[in-house]
């Protein structure tokens, strides 16, 4: 087992521990706490875990993918059946497997869930917003400015490089052109 899978389940087993104390005294601060620092670093373990995963699911496709091979589109296939919902179960549990109906009860069932539009939409009460926290005038003429070079450059440069092929890509290529186009933010 790999070590940063032997510490996410340290840390799992910790948090049952710390889980368990606190069902027993649940007014415990220390407890609270412990529990607090625990679920950050499940968190942080579980980024790193999925972080490495990816890494390996790329250099599983490099080995296995690029070649047009057998191994390739079998691949294909499966991702594709997994994409589908081929079977539902109505109100009345009923198995329902005709790709129409099955469109069909979707619809109802969201349509039934959403409710029917109305020509009146309520308004919010004013008492409650008015009560809560207000942007002062200042902060709201912040959100109102327009977009610096800067603002811009710098949420391009922060963009993630470790996405999926296509998202690799377009990051790729933004970040080759911004210069070009962000001259035209600031004229």
């Amino acid at each position: 087992m790999a070590s940063y899978e032997q510490r996410l389940t340290q840390i799992r087993q910790n948090l049952e521990c710390t889980q368990a104390n606190l069902i027993v005294n649940p007014f415990n601060q220390v407890l609270i706490e412990q529990e607090k620092q625990t679920l950050q670093e499940i968190e942080k373990w579980s980024i790193i875990e999925e972080r490495i995963l990816r890494q390996k699911a790329k250099v599983t496709w490099i080995d296995y993918g690029d070649s047009n091979s057998k191994y390739f589109y079998a691949q294909l296939k499966i991702r594709a059946s997994e994409n589908k919902i081929t079977t539902v179960y109505n109100d009345l549990g009923v198995k329902i497997t005709d790709p129409k109906a099955v469109e069909k009860e979707f619809t109802c069932f969201f349509k039934q869930l959403i409710g029917k539009a109305t020509g009146i939409k309520p308004c919010p009460n004013t008492r409650f917003i008015k009560a809560g926290e207000c942007l002062s005038i200042q902060q709201q003429q912040e959100l109102i400015q327009d977009i610096t070079y800067a603002e811009a450059d710098e949420a391009v440069k922060d963009m993630p490089n470790d996405k999926d092929l296509y998202v690799d890509w377009f990051n790729r290529l933004l970040k080759e052109s911004f210069d070009c186009m962000g001259q035209d933010m600031s004229t």
